[in-house]
């Protein structure tokens, strides 16, 4: 700068002196036609005059480098601070990542432990290889592929058991229904009716009349068995239910077994009335009863020389049609009998109802179901990935939390390595 200033002065102080040598001759008089009077000046002051503006031209152009210089050196300690801040980052980054690189490995560690304890605690589904099960530990896909494998053939098992638990259900549940309906009938009842027969299709309740079970009754001095054994003889021979019309020779339409009072003769010696006697306030007159009962034959054993007997052993003889029966108790002859015999039948619908509940099937299902499952059956999924923002796997109140899909219920809750995924993972094994 200095030699710039020092060239920059000599060329001033230069054109002064010309200046001044060009009012010193002015006074001096100039020779007319003389061809060389002031031309030296002339060039000099021109030359001069160039030379200072070339030069003050090459001054402007260092003064603008010297600028330009100086803004360089200034952005360059912009970007030197900003490149410092850049590595400071950049170190941070690395750091961070190293961090999370660590973390995601002992993640993935944790990870392969917690699905080879699921996997060892599954008792009906069993993975073969549990190395190539913790080799896929860091994809979800890759897991749920190998346990859809391994688990598909026993959900199929398990969907053709649960077909036949359902058909053996629905069986057990029709027959406990038939049953639990025959005892609400029973319940609801006054008397206990004998089965009527398909052979009947008379509307009974149409005229005035009772069957004979409802018009007659022991006297209260037969022994039990006797009564046991005259009722099953008159069941056997049909004559129990017969329809016992109020008058002779009304007939209902249908098809029904009927008593011919008319067609009645009084047996020679014993006859039912030994032991049986017209019910008080029935429907049919009292003689006619007594007509039906004094022609049917009676004995210990079953007597001959009559076309209608009974026997106290359960023997019958209707024409020339004979058979036997037998009964513990009777059932419908009086009333007593049939109370007992109605609440000793609800009795045994109600046992075969309860042993119907007791002998219901259970279904092969999973956790969150009602129905029981087989021994060592509960389902359960492997541990999988987690989101959301309720529970946290670590459990600080805040953090992702794993979603099971609409009608599931996991059996266990587990963090996982697998951020950002939603868990579809179906039930597979036991635990």
């Amino acid at each position: 700068m200095e030699a710039i200033h020092h060239e920059v002065k000599t060329i001033l102080d230069a054109e002064g002196e010309v200046k001044s040598l060009g009012d010193g001759t002015a006074n001096t008089p100039v020779r007319t036609g003389s061809g060389r009077s002031d031309a030296p000046g002339t060039a000099a002051r021109r030359l001069l005059r160039g030379a200072v503006t070339a030069r003050r031209e090459q001054i402007a152009d260092i003064t603008d480098a010297i600028d330009a210089h100086d803004r360089a050196v200034r952005d360059r300690g912009t970007a030197e601070g900003l490149l410092e801040e850049a590595r400071t980052r950049l170190a941070d980054a690395i750091a961070h990542r190293d961090a999370a690189a660590t973390a995601g490995d002992n993640a993935l560690v944790a990870q392969a432990e917690r699905l080879l304890a699921w996997a060892r605690d599954c008792t009906e589904m069993r993975i073969p290889d549990l190395d190539e099960l913790t080799a896929r530990a860091a994809v979800e896909a890759d897991v749920r592929e190998l346990v859809e494998t391994v688990a598909r053939p026993l959900e199929e098992e398990i969907t053709t058991e649960r077909a036949g638990v359902g058909a053996a259900q629905q069986g057990l549940k029709q027959e406990r229904d038939l049953l639990d309906a025959r005892r609400r009938k029973l319940s609801g009842e006054t008397d206990l009716r004998p089965v009527a027969p398909p052979t009947r299709t008379t509307v009974r309740t149409a005229a005035a009349g009772a069957p004979l079970w409802r018009l007659i009754a022991f006297h209260e001095d037969v022994p039990l068995a006797v009564q046991a054994g005259v009722e099953a003889a008159l069941e056997a021979s049909g004559l129990l239910d017969a329809w016992v019309s109020a008058s002779e020779g009304l007939t209902l339409p249908g098809h029904d077994t009927r008593v011919e009072v008319g067609l009645a003769t009084t047996a020679p010696g014993s006859s039912l009335l030994d032991v049986l006697r017209p019910e008080e306030d029935i429907p049919v007159p009292a003689g006619t009863v007594t007509r039906i009962l004094a022609g049917i034959a009676y004995g210990t054993t079953l007597p001959g020389g009559h076309p209608a007997a009974v026997s106290s052993d359960g023997a019958w003889r209707l024409a020339p049609t004979t058979g036997s029966w037998s009964k513990p108790e009777p059932a419908h002859i009086g009333a007593l009998a049939r109370q007992r015999a109605k609440q000793r039948e609800i009795a045994e619908l109600t046992e075969l109802i309860a042993e119907r509940d007791a002998s219901w099937p259970p279904s092969p299902t999973g956790c969150g179901n009602s129905a029981p499952a087989p021994p060592g059956w509960r389902r359960t999924a492997p541990p999988g990935p987690i989101t959301g923002n309720s529970t946290p796997a670590d459990g600080t109140g805040t953090g992702p939390r794993r979603r099971w899909p609409p009608g599931t219920t996991p059996c266990v809750t587990r963090p996982s390595i697998w951020p950002h995924a939603r868990v579809t993972w179906p039930a597979r094994c036991a635990r």
